[in-house]
């Protein structure tokens, strides 16, 4: 045995130049306590590995709830600039017309730049804003023009990025199946996740169904501008709606005798969450270019409750289909008439929201912090 290494090297030596022989060993040359410390030290990692690997979990889970939180906050911000920019569209339009916008004349009415603003244009309160968001040349496709119905779906398939809820959903155009009497089937159409504040909702089926408004032929339609009240307007008082927007007539700052400061104007709205991006959902069928339709309107009463109440977006539920709303935890925005945003607690009292909504019941209400807020 060569008193140098401790192993034979007969066979299992071998040699750089001369003078240097490496001994090879196998596993069973390996001693025994280098064989456990080996081990011990392989242990060692595993578990240290299953440590900072434990750790790094606990930290994750920490630091996702602040995160998400964090972005959602982000999304709300957004959320709030949208709503204050469509506000401001329509103080806006209202220094410009001498009325807020008008909600249009009926659901399957797109917009028609070569209607007069107010009585004569079927587009509803999105459509009348476009101007002043800066996005005129969407409110100008068709104007003059020969191929009418192709630009009015042109501009009805346009997404305003301004009308989407980043919390929600991008701002893309999605699909629909409606067909509308000034346009065709536009097949996809810019939504809208935003919508305007209709009052109390009497004969919400009748408003929506844009009576007597689909009687008009191509024809008669196309010869601008209608001065005369539709079939049947004679009928009804012209301003039915107590909320802040109604069809075909704008209302007048001074006709909120509420109050600006105690009534909405417009804000987030419900929507089913399984329907996001299929275009199927009640209130999500068509899009913003619309007249007076809950896709763009929605309000604060009705005679089946669970059809009004505030509600956050979820996936099994389609009731709520004229309720405002929308997808954020525990409250949603609203716009008011002195454009300013409150946040509302979806919990809210009927009672209260219902007050808030109609602007001529005479009952004003302090103006309270979301914390202050009566809640059922």
């Amino acid at each position: 045995m060569n008193q140098k290494y401790p192993y034979p090297i007969s066979e299992k030596t071998s040699e750089i130049g001369s003078h240097f022989p490496i001994p090879r060993m196998d596993a069973a040359d390996v001693p025994t306590r280098e064989k456990n410390k080996i081990g011990s030290m392989i242990t060692f990692f595993i578990i240290a590995s299953f440590l900072v690997f434990l750790g790094l979990s606990m930290l994750m889970a920490l630091l996702f709830p602040a995160l998400n939180s964090s972005r959602e906050s982000s999304r709300q911000v957004k959320c709030t600039v949208n709503i204050q920019k469509m506000l401001f569209a329509c103080s806006s339009y209202e220094s410009s017309q001498g009325t807020l916008p008008p909600g249009g004349w009926g659901t399957l009415w797109a917009g028609d730049p070569n209607c007069a603003p107010g009585t004569t244009q079927p587009g509803g309160w999105a459509y009348a804003i476009l101007p002043y968001m800066e996005r005129s040349d969407v409110y100008e496709m068709g104007k003059n023009s020969d191929t009418l119905r192709e630009d009015l779906m042109s501009a009805q398939r346009t997404p305003i990025p301004n009308f989407y809820c980043p919390s929600r959903r991008s701002g893309v155009a999605r699909p629909s199946e409606s067909v509308f009497y000034n346009s065709g089937r536009p097949g996809m159409m810019g939504k809208i996740d935003y919508a305007g504040n209709a009052g109390d909702g009497k004969n919400i089926t009748e408003f929506l169904n844009g009576e007597g408004m689909n009687q008009f032929s191509e024809e008669t339609w196309q010869k601008q501008p209608f001065i005369g009240p539709f079939p049947g307007w004679e009928e009804k008082n012209t301003m039915v709606s107590n909320g802040v927007f109604q069809r075909r007539f704008g209302v007048k700052l001074d006709e909120i005798s509420d109050g600006v400061s105690y009534t909405y104007m417009l804000g987030e709205k419900y929507l089913y969450a399984n329907a996001y991006d299929t275009g199927t959902a009640r209130g999500d069928d068509q899009g913003w270019d619309v007249g007076f339709d809950d896709d763009i309107l929605r309000f604060v009463k009705h005679e089946n409750p669970v059809f009004v109440h505030p509600t956050q977006d979820t996936k099994d539920n389609t009731e709520p289909v004229f309720a405002f709303g929308g997808p954020h935890p525990n409250s949603f925005l609203m716009g008011m008439c002195d454009y300013s945003v409150s946040y509302i607690h979806f919990g809210i009292s009927m009672e209260i929201f219902e007050a808030w909504g109609i602007r001529n019941d005479s009952w004003k209400l302090e103006r309270k912090s979301l914390s202050e807020i009566e809640v059922q």
